[in-house]
């Protein structure tokens, strides 16, 4: 038996009970659902290094790549410099 929430809220929270019965006996199993409030998205944030560019040594004529992962909000610009 399978018991499916599309869509948790707080109107969904609570004990859920579910029961068998036969004409040997019956059973039941029970669990507490809580539903945390849904995280709200910050409407202003500077930006961020997640991960910073890291120094390379390569051969001369080798290629090279430098990356970084950078978050904020509203989505930053991002440029390169040399």
């Amino acid at each position: 038996m399978t018991l499916t929430l599309r869509q948790a809220d707080s109107n969904t929270q609570g004990v859920y009970v579910v029961k068998a019965k036969n004409h040997f006996g019956q059973s039941q199993s029970e669990a507490i659902l809580t539903v945390t409030p849904k995280p709200k998205k910050p409407e202003n944030v500077a930006p961020v290094f997640k991960v910073e560019l890291a120094d390379r040594t390569v051969n001369e004529a080798d290629p090279v790549r430098f990356e970084c992962v950078i978050s904020g909000v509203p989505k930053p610009v991002v440029s390169a410099l040399n």
